[in-house]
C-alpha cells in the first residue's frame, strides 16, 4: 500500500527531524545514537520497500534522497534548486544516504541487475544514483575544505563510507562515472588527494579520523575499481591513467598514505590499502602488463612491498596480482614483466 507507507515514511521524518535538527544534535548523548541509527533505518527501510524502479513508484527513495541532498547544501551554505522543507544536520543525512543501499541489498527478491535498476530509479530528470553521488561529490568538497574540528571529521568519514555502500550496491557506480565533474573537483580527483600527499594538507583533529579517511577511501575505490561495467572505454583508460601516473612522485596516490598506516601502525588502513593497490593491478592487467602506462612500474613495486609485509592480511591480496599476470603470455608482456619480476618475486615470498 504505496499511500499509507508514504504516511508513515513523513511520520518517521518529522520524528526524525523533531528529535534531532541542529539545537538537538548539540546536546546529543551517546546514548542517543542507537535512536538515530533506528530511526534512520527504519525511514530508510520504508523508503525502499514502498517504492520500485518503476517511475510512478520510487517517490520514497527519491524524496529521501533529495531530503538529504538538501541538508548537506544547507549545512555548508550552498544553494540549490528545490530545496527541502525540512533539513537535518549533515550527520544524521548522511547516516540516511548511507542506508538506503544497506537496505536495497537486503531485499531478497531483487537480483543483482534488479538492485542497479532500483537505485538507477528515474526520477524528474535523473536518477537515484545520479542523485546520491552529486550530494555526496558536494559533501566530499565541503569538508575535506573546511576548518576541520571532530564533527566536520566524522562526517568527511561517514561521506566516504557511504561512498563504498553505494559502490558496492550499484555496479554501474564505476571509474568513467567518477571522474565526471559536474560542479567542482570529481569524486575520482578528492579520493586520490585523500591518498595521497594532499592529505597532508588536511588537520586532522584526531588520529582515529585521519586512519578512518584511509580506510573508507580504499574501501571506495576498491569497490569503484571493481566494477567493470565500464570495461574497455575510453573514459576508464583515462581513469586507470590517472590513478597509475598519481603513484609517481610527487603525488605518491597510496604510497604516501601507506607510509603514514605503517609508522603508525594502523593495520586496517594498511590492509585496505593493499586490497586498492591489489584490485587496480589485477583489473588492468593487460595494461600493467605492457608497461604502457606511466605508473605501471610503479605499482608492481609497490605490490613487491606489500607482498613482503609480515603482516599476512596485508600480503595475501597481492597474490592474486601474480595469478592474474600469469595468464597473460610472456611475448605480450614488458621484459621485466617476466623473468625478472619472478626472480624478485620469488626471493621477496
Amino acid at each position: 500500500q504505496p499511500a499509507l507507507a508514504q504516511l508513515v515514511n513523513e511520520e518517521l521524518i518529522s520524528a526524525c527531524w523533531g528529535y534531532f535538527n541542529e539545537e538537538k544534535m548539540r546536546q546529543l548523548r551517546q546514548d542517543d545514537g542507537a535512536l538515530m541509527n533506528a530511526l534512520c533505518g527504519a525511514i530508510a527501510s520504508v523508503a525502499v520497500r514502498s517504492s520500485s524502479n518503476q517511475p510512478v513508484l520510487n517517490e520514497g527513495v527519491m524524496q529521501l534522497i533529495s531530503v538529504c541532498q538538501s541538508s548537506i547544501a544547507s549545512s555548508l551554505g550552498v544553494a540549490i534548486a528545490n530545496p527541502a522543507t525540512i533539513n537535518f544536520p549533515a550527520s544524521v543525512a548522511m547516516k540516511l544516504l548511507s542506508d538506503i543501499p544497506e537496505e536495497v541489498q537486503s531485499r531478497a527478491d531483487l537480483t543483482t541487475a534488479e538492485t542497479d535498476a532500483f537505485l538507477e530509479m528515474p526520477f524528474n530528470g535523473t536518477d537515484g544514483a545520479s542523485a546520491a553521488l552529486e550530494t555526496l561529490q558536494l559533501a566530499l568538497s565541503g569538508f575535506i575544505t573546511s576548518g576541520g574540528g571532530e564533527q566536520q571529521d566524522a562526517v568527511l568519514c561517514l561521506t566516504l563510507s557511504t561512498l563504498a555502500k553505494w559502490a558496492e550496491a550499484c555496479k554501474t557506480i564505476s571509474l568513467s562515472r567518477l571522474q565526471d565533474a559536474q560542479n567542482g573537483l570529481s569524486i575520482l580527483s578528492q579520493l586520490v588527494a585523500l591518498l595521497s600527499n594532499q592529505s597532508h594538507q588536511k588537520q586532522w583533529s584526531t588520529a582515529k579520523y585521519a586512519e578512518d579517511a584511509i580506510i573508507q577511501s580504499a574501501r571506495a575505490l576498491n569497490f569503484i575499481i571493481g566494477n567493470t561495467s565500464d570495461f574497455g572505454t575510453q573514459s576508464r583508460r583515462a581513469a586507470v591513467a590517472t590513478l597509475l601516473e598519481a603513484i609517481q612522485t610527487p603525488t605518491e596516490f597510496i604510497v604516501t598514505s601507506l607510509k603514514m598506516a605503517e609508522s603508525q601502525q594502523w593495520e586496517d588502513a594498511t590492509v585496505a590499502l593493499s586490497n586498492l593497490a591489489s584490485t587496480l593491478a589485477r583489473e588492468e592487467i593487460d595494461d600493467i602488463a605492457h608497461c604502457q602506462l606511466p605508473g605501471c612500474l610503479d605499482l608492481i613495486e609497490l605490490l613487491l612491498e606489500l607482498q613482503s609485509h609480515p603482516i599476512h592480511n596485508v600480503a595475501v591480496p597481492v597474490l592474486e596480482v601474480w595469478l592474474a599476470l600469469q595468464d597473460v603470455p610472456t611475448g605480450d608482456r614488458h621484459p621485466s614483466m617476466a623473468e625478472p619480476l619472478f626472480m624478485r618475486l620469488v626471493e621477496v615470498i
